[in-house]
């Protein structure tokens, strides 16, 4: 049973027994779960194998939310630790599949973490749309093709003043 206000690391740890007890024995999850207080800004978060969130702060840094454990279903007795952050005024949250940042070039290069970073950064004080919409650009610009070869998946949060 998952309860609704469960600690995020037994929600991911019952997320994961779920897991192994609905699939076969060679297929995982991955996933990023999150409670974002947009009061305060604070996020608690667990990652389970999954890419990690960046976390760009207004000031230039870059925190990689990796706190968690291993994909759902990957192991019986998979431990979760949480994670624990706050998002101040300007910091911008981005919530990525594989699919965003593997989209290669003629050359096979890829578009990458760093890409990704800058693209959203050069939307800075405008809202979280425009910078989903500027990585949709770039990536099919870099790639040269219209369409990708894996899922697509983006969340853009910005935390504005307050």
């Amino acid at each position: 049973e998952i309860r609704r206000h469960a600690e995020l690391g037994v929600l991911a740890s019952r997320l994961n027994r779920a897991v192994i007890e609905s699939r076969d024995a060679a297929r995982f999850v991955t996933a990023v779960c999150g409670v974002l207080d947009p009061g305060s800004g604070r996020l608690a978060y667990v990652n389970c194998g999954h890419n990690p969130p960046l976390l760009l702060r207004s000031g230039g840094g870059r925190d990689a939310l990796s706190a968690g454990g291993p994909a759902l279903g990957l192991l019986e007795e998979g431990a979760f630790g949480t994670g624990e952050t706050v998002l101040a005024p300007g910091d911008c949250l981005v919530l990525y599949t594989d699919g965003v940042v593997e989209p290669t070039d003629e050359g096979d290069r890829e578009f990458g973490v760093e890409r990704l970073e800058a693209t959203v950064r050069a939307a800075s004080g405008r809202p979280a749309s425009d910078a989903l919409q500027g990585v949709v650009e770039a990536t099919r610009a870099f790639s040269g093709q219209e369409r990708y070869d894996d899922d697509f998946t983006l969340v853009v949060v910005r935390r504005t003043a307050g």
